[in-house]
């Protein structure tokens, strides 16, 4: 399986590449953004599995830059840290969309914690996609060697019926 891709963003250099060694140690691919602008270049550019965002940047509101991101992509998960944490920031960051709402200077652990619930449901979802595809490849009608006329009018039947009830109006 490929590494999954995280995009962090925080305009703290020293904790940027604090945070690029500890995601990669964990075995993601990182893509380490300083600023704002950057970062929504690189989510254009690539697909990722999570974002990583610092809520107050230089140049740029955290909650806003998340914003964008789900613009381009929905279902991205989006991990808000801060140094400045507070109940009504938290709930604002979760009510927008964020999945969690890290208090800077957090511990391993529970970076890593938040990262698992963060990505549990889109790896849920992959599984669940290779298993169908699995599934179709292993036990699929187009599988089944028939040659007589009958056999092959049965399996088109099959095939309309499977058809039908997967997708019912």
């Amino acid at each position: 399986m490929d590494k999954e891709q995280v995009l962090v963003i925080d305009d703290d250099q020293g904790l940027l590449k604090l945070l690029t060694m500890r995601l990669t140690a964990m075995g993601f691919a990182v893509t380490a953004c300083h600023n704002a602008n950057t970062a929504l270049d690189e989510a254009r550019r690539q697909r990722f599995d999570l974002v990583l965002t610092d809520l107050r940047l230089a140049e740029a509101d955290g909650l806003a830059v998340m914003d964008e991101v789900r613009a381009l992509h929905p279902d991205l998960p989006v991990l808000i840290l801060t140094a400045h944490g507070s109940i009504p920031g938290a709930v604002e960051a979760m009510r927008r969309g964020a999945v969690g709402y890290l208090t800077k200077p957090f511990e391993d652990k529970d970076l890593a914690s938040w990262i698992g619930k963060a990505l549990a449901q889109p790896r849920m979802s992959r599984e669940i996609q290779r298993l169908k595809q699995l599934v179709s490849e292993l036990y699929g009608l187009e599988h089944v060697a028939a040659r007589s006329p009958a056999m092959q009018t049965l399996l088109q039947q099959v095939v309309r019926q499977l058809t039908v009830s997967r997708h019912p109006r």
